[in-house]
């Protein structure tokens, strides 16, 4: 009897651990971009060859962050480097940037995501011309832990989370005067 109690409480806890992950689907063709830029007009009509996004991040899957505690789960539809490429192939397009088949000449942008929760986000950007590297820095995005856990505003939360890290690199000084070049 004693065994049998023993089995149906480890039963209960691993069904109740199982049970607590909020899974969050996200999709970037969900995804509208809201930018905040603080020179916007800047951007129309400049072209720029998106050559690669990769994902180094230890702390994903290949479709999947999470919450630092891993009770939220963001899942996309397609591999995390592609959804970020797409969702920035919004972004870009969203502020007057039209992504184009490389040329000479064309500045190339390179992501590559090296840590991913949905409250910090560490990603390195380069942008090369020409084969040569005009500019490189890691980004770090912080986030305050998810109050509302409501799928929609995870998701929400998700999109939120590509406007900052694009604002952030678009707002930088720095990438401005190489993005200019």
């Amino acid at each position: 009897m004693l065994l049998n109690t023993a089995k149906l409480i480890t039963l209960l806890f691993m069904l109740s651990i199982l049970g607590c992950t909020t899974r969050v689907a996200i999709n970037p063709d969900s995804y509208k971009p809201n930018i905040s830029l603080s020179q916007q007009k800047r951007f129309v009509n400049k072209k720029i060859y998106m050559s690669s996004f990769t994902n180094s991040a230890q702390n994903t899957s290949m479709w999947i962050y999470y919450s630092p505690d891993h009770k939220i789960q963001y899942e996309t539809n397609q591999t995390l480097q592609s959804y970020f490429w797409y969702c920035f192939r919004y972004a870009f397009e969203e502020i007057g940037v039209t992504i184009a088949p490389y040329e000479n000449g064309m500045i190339e942008f390179r992501y590559e995501m090296v840590s991913l929760t949905d409250q910090l986000f560490r990603f390195n950007v380069n942008l090369t011309k020409n084969r040569t590297t005009i500019f490189q820095k890691m980004y770090s995005i912080s986030m305050d832990p998810a109050e509302n856990r409501s799928v929609p505003a995870l998701q929400a939360r998700a999109y939120k989370l590509i406007d900052r890290s694009f604002e952030t690199i678009m707002n930088d000084p720095m990438f401005l005067a190489s993005f200019n070049d």
